[in-house]
This record gives C-alpha cells, sequence and structure tokens, in this order.
C-alpha cells in the first residue's frame, strides 16, 4: 500500500541502525515511528518537487516548478508535513536566490508552510530547518532562529539543509567561527559527492 510509504521508510532505517548497530536517541526513535499515511499522488508530486530543485543561482528557473508540484502535494494531502516542509524551503530559496524584491512575498509564504508542518509534525527537522532560514533572513528573529536551527540539528543530524544554515547562523549573527565550521564539515561528511553543498562549505 503505497500510502504508507512514510511508515515503510521510518521500518528501513529502524532495521538499517539495527543492523550497523546505532544507538538511536529517543528523538530519532519517535521520528521513525509509523504514525501516518500520505496519499500516494500527493507523494509523487513531493518526490517531482525534490526533483526539480537545482542549483540556488537558478531558482528563478527551477523554483516556479518546483513550488507548483509541492503545492499540488499538499493540496492533495493537507496533512503531508514533508510536503509543507519542502514547499517552505523552495519558497525561501526563490525569496532570497531570486534576487528580485517582487519575490520578497515568498518569504511570508514560506513561514506560513514552515509554521504548518510543524503543526502537523513538531519533530520534522526538514521544517525547522526551514523556519530557522525564514527567521535568519527575513525576520531577523535571531534568538527565534537559532532554537530552530538547533533543533532541525538535534532531529535530523544528517539533514544539510539544518546543518549549513546553522553553520551560517553561526558564522554570521554569533561570529563563532570555530563551531560554524565543525557544522561545515559535518555537512560535508553527510553530503560528500553533491556539488551543491560543497558549494555551501564555509
Amino acid at each position: 500500500d503505497l500510502s504508507d510509504v512514510l511508515a515503510l521508510q521510518g521500518e528501513i532505517a529502524r532495521a538499517v541502525a539495527g543492523q550497523v548497530r546505532i544507538e538511536l536517541t529517543p528523538d530519532e526513535q519517535a521520528a521513525l515511528e509509523p504514525s501516518r499515511t500520505v496519499d500516494p499522488q500527493a507523494y509523487d508530486a513531493y518526490l517531482r518537487g525534490r526533483k526539480l530543485q537545482g542549483p540556488i543561482n537558478l531558482v528563478r528557473v527551477w523554483g516556479p516548478q518546483a513550488i507548483e508540484q509541492f503545492e499540488r502535494a499538499v493540496e492533495l494531502d493537507p496533512s503531508f508535513a514533508e510536503g509543507w516542509a519542502w514547499l517552505a524551503r523552495a519558497r525561501h530559496t526563490l525569496g532570497g536566490g531570486g534576487f528580485d524584491l517582487r519575490l520578497r512575498s515568498e518569504f511570508l509564504k514560506a513561514r506560513e508552510a514552515a509554521e504548518r508542518a510543524l503543526e502537523i509534525d513538531d519533530r520534522l527537522g526538514a521544517a525547522h530547518a526551514a523556519l530557522g532560514a525564514v527567521r535568519l533572513s527575513y525576520d531577523w528573529d535571531f534568538p527565534g532562529a537559532r532554537r530552530a536551527f538547533e533543533r532541525a540539528v538535534q532531529l535530523s543530524p544528517s539533514d544539510p539543509n539544518g546543518l549549513s544554515g546553522y553553520a551560517w547562523y553561526l558564522l554570521l549573527v554569533e561570529g563563532n567561527v570555530e563551531e560554524a565550521l565543525e557544522h561545515s564539515e559535518r555537512l560535508l561528511r553527510v553530503a560528500p559527492l553533491d556539488v551543491h553543498w560543497r558549494a555551501h562549505r564555509l
């Protein structure tokens, strides 16, 4: 049943962790619980949106198309938290990387999408990372950005978005070069072959 794809992902992750004898934290265990289903068509649109995403300097090209797919995903399944989180991420990237002041409204829509994702599932690291990005670059809510990025990294320590966002926050806001570089190095370890994330290295 494709509607159980999220539960299946959790089962696979738990099985892999067991085979390599990784100790999961309580947060990680809770995140892998099969707590929800997803409309298969919504999941397909979500994957199409993820596939469309590209480098930030080309966001004016891929951004609207990816956003269209993520919007379709959450329209088909309004309770699909991952769809909302990635919609927030795409809108934030378009707002900041589109180099057009007329796109500033994308930040507000990104915040709304991230908050919607967290209303559905507050254990979703991608949603915390997206909210942290909005708080940092648009709201200038630096304490709020730090809390969001810390929570993102705590919940999803291998998510490049959370690691990159937290590294840039530490560097730009706190001037904490040492810790920022530490998170940047972790970013390369979790995505060693990804050219996009290598470009984000501090």
